[in-house]
Parts: C-alpha cells; sequence; structure tokens
C-alpha cells in the first residue's frame, strides 16, 4: 500500500507542476482532464500526507521513550503522544485503505 500512496503523491505532485505550465492552461482539454484528475487524488494525498506526519510523530515518541532518562511529567506527556500516534496512525491507514 505504502509504494502505491508514494506513487499517487508524485503523480499528484506532477499534475501541479503541469498545471502552472502556461501550454496546459491554455489547452482547456487538458487543463479539464488535470484538474478532475487533481480533485480525485487531493483526499488520497492530504490523508497520506496526514499518516506520514502521524507516523513522524510516533516515531520521535517512541525514540524517545526508549532513550528513557526522562522526568516523570515528561515521560507522561510522550506516552501520551505516542498512543494518540498510534491511534492516528491506525485510523489513517483504515482511511486510506477506503480512498483507495
Amino acid at each position: 500500500m505504502l509504494d502505491k500512496l508514494i506513487k499517487v503523491e508524485e503523480k499528484f505532485e506532477d499534475i501541479n507542476e503541469k498545471l502552472c505550465q502556461p501550454d496546459v492552461v491554455a489547452d482547456i482539454a487538458q487543463y479539464k482532464k488535470l484538474m478532475q484528475e487533481l480533485k480525485v487524488l487531493t483526499p488520497i494525498v492530504e490523508k497520506f500526507r496526514q499518516l506520514k506526519a502521524a507516523q513522524s510523530t510516533l516515531d520521535e515518541a517512541k525514540e524517545m521513550l526508549d532513550a528513557g532518562g526522562l522526568e516523570k511529567d515528561f515521560r507522561e506527556m510522550v506516552q501520551e503522544e505516542y498512543e494518540q500516534a498510534t491511534e492516528d496512525v491506525a485510523v489513517f491507514q483504515e482511511e486510506l485503505k477506503v480512498l483507495l
């Protein structure tokens, strides 16, 4: 699934670049086609980016917890962040399955 999402994100970026080109903007048919593709890809890419951010937060929190040496209050805060990120990753993965 991750490889497919990376390809979707790359396609999204490619379409955005094309939409900035004057020759594409001048060709109404091509512009309309690209805008329709962009409309389909946007929710997938946005959710994928949310997933990547949550995964990054999860990884950072895990590193901090594994390193140890944290004060009790800070450790509890990092633990809560870890648990929230874990939930977010699971939710975003399920949402992406539906979107794909």
